[in-house]
This record gives structure tokens, C-alpha cells and sequence, in this order.
């Protein structure tokens, strides 16, 4: 999948400092299949041009990343590509609540916002590819990412997340 790009070795990783979450991802399924100690990973600034970058990968996230013009490169979804690996579905973002704030407090203004933001019909620009429920399938890979991150040191092992139920998967049952 990444050791070479066509003849040549990847040396050089441009990654888009957007989301450290797909960088992280990134490196998981790299070191599936390089030693990443081969790889120098350089950070870039968004862009809408990937081919225009001297780097062997690049990573894009969100609005640049949907808008590029990947030119020559081959696109590749991590998402996909952590599916096809897992089987599981990949979680990119998720709301975190400090361990002393109370969850009856915060929980219905994050509620309202998910509500708000469905009423209007917000579009995300993925063409349905992320969606916003969390259940049983998404907590397990949630769960098998915190365990590849954290053999590659790009996570704490000590830190276990702890889930309060998710009330809009409870009310779609």
C-alpha cells in the first residue's frame, strides 16, 4: 500500500497539521507495512494542490483535502483503508468531557447543538461518508485505535476512556 510508490522507496510524508487523530491514523497503517524510522514526516499547510509538494505522501484533512486536486497522486480514504484492515469504523472526532465536569450538565448542550445543526440540514461535504451516531461497532474501533496508537507510543496505554451512553443512538433504537 505505501512502501513504494511506483519504483521509489517513501522517504518523505507531508501531513497536514488539521487533525493529529489522522495523523496518528496515518502512521498505524504505515507501520503496518514500513519501519517508520525510514520515513521523515514534515508538516505542511493545507493545500488544494498535493503535486505541488516535493513530498512522496501528503495528507490533507477536511475542506483542503475534500477540495484538492489530487493531480498525478493516487487518493487513497483512511477511513477505507482502516476498515478494510479492522473491519471496524473509524471514529475521527467525538465530544470529550473533562473527568470532573458533570455529564448532566454538559451533555444537553452538545445535544442541542447536534439537534440544531440536523434541523438545518447542515452538509459536511462528505456525500454521506461521515455520519454522527456512536454505537457498539463504532466504540470498538474507537477502543482498536487507542490500542494501535498506544503500541506505537502515539497514545497513553494507561488512560482508558470512560463512555457515557450516547442519547441520540439511544432515542434512533
Amino acid at each position: 500500500m505505501f512502501r513504494k510508490l511506483g519504483d521509489n522507496p517513501v522517504t518523505t510524508i507531508g501531513i497536514d497539521e488539521a487533525s493529529e487523530t489522522s495523523v496518528a491514523l496515518l502512521k498505524i497503517l504505515l507501520a503496518r507495512e514500513m519501519d517508520l524510522a525510514d520515513v521523515q514526516f514534515r508538516r505542511i499547510e493545507p493545500t488544494t494542490r498535493p503535486d505541488e509538494l516535493p513530498d512522496d505522501v501528503v495528507l490533507l484533512i477536511g475542506d483542503a483535502g475534500l477540495a484538492a486536486d489530487p493531480g498525478d497522486r493516487k487518493v487513497m480514504d483512511l477511513g477505507e483503508a482502516w476498515h478494510q484492515w479492522t473491519g471496524l469504523p473509524f471514529v475521527y472526532a467525538l465530544w470529550l468531557i473533562a473527568p470532573e465536569a458533570d455529564p448532566g450538565e454538559v451533555v444537553p448542550h452538545l445535544l442541542a447543538a447536534y439537534r440544531q445543526a440536523t434541523e438545518q440540514g447542515v452538509n459536511d461535504g462528505t456525500q454521506g461518508a461521515i455520519y454522527y451516531q456512536f454505537g457498539a461497532e463504532e466504540l470498538s474501533g474507537l477502543r482498536r485505535f487507542h490500542i494501535e496508537a498506544a503500541e506505537l507510543a502515539l497514545a497513553d496505554p494507561r488512560i482508558e476512556p470512560i463512555f457515557i451512553p450516547d442519547p441520540v443512538s439511544e432515542q434512533n433504537s
